[in-house]
């Protein structure tokens, strides 16, 4: 903040000493952002000998997601949470580890993820509970459409007392998991018949 007027002072008077200051904290700055880059290399490439907190390992996952490294994100997901999060952030956690594994093909993880979040106390979202009836009915060997029910009807009672946040809108949700509940009682009555 003291720059523009030294630098005023400067072109008023000719005397350059008042920029000696602004020179050598611009000369800290710099030589901050190679020590900054450094660790910021190591961290992504060798995070385990630099990180230590989960906010920090939440931050690494993100960046490897956008770099593309399904593998990496998972671990660095799956640290961030061993190192202690908030619940928000666990919550962001979790979700996202649980997709990532799914697009690695790591349906056991996503699962176990899902389940844990269902499980949790106050389970927050929609989501696991969406998530893991899908997986019941289209990907479990054997399939389970009785499993996948009881999971929508379930979450169907969460969400009409307002217990579960919908990422798109609980009318939506309602209506989807109205669909999910038809089209499986259905599937359930054929195969009982």
């Amino acid at each position: 903040w003291m720059v523009p007027e030294r630098y005023r002072t400067y072109q008023r008077t000719g005397d350059a000493r008042p920029l000696v200051g602004v020179f050598r904290h611009n000369l800290f700055d710099v030589l901050s952002m190679v020590g900054l880059a450094v660790r910021l290399a190591r961290a992504f490439v060798a995070p385990e000998s630099v990180l230590e907190h989960g906010r920090d390992w939440l931050g690494l996952a993100r960046a490897y997601e956008r770099h593309g490294d399904r593998q990496a994100v998972v671990g660095a997901y799956e640290s961030a949470l061993a190192c202690g999060l908030d619940p928000g952030d666990a919550d962001e956690a979790l979700r996202s580890l649980a997709l990532a594994a799914r697009r690695t093909g790591d349906w056991l993880r996503a699962v176990e993820v899902w389940e844990t979040m269902v499980a949790a106390e106050r389970p927050l979202r929609l989501f696991p509970f969406e998530e893991l009836a899908k997986y019941f009915e289209h990907h479990a060997v054997p399939r389970q459409p009785e499993r996948a029910l009881a999971l929508a009807e379930a979450a169907r009672q969460r969400l009409a007392d307002g217990s579960l946040r919908p990422h798109r809108g609980r009318a939506r949700g309602m209506v989807d998991l109205d669909r999910r509940i038809a089209r499986l009682r259905r599937r359930l009555e054929s195969t009982a018949s």
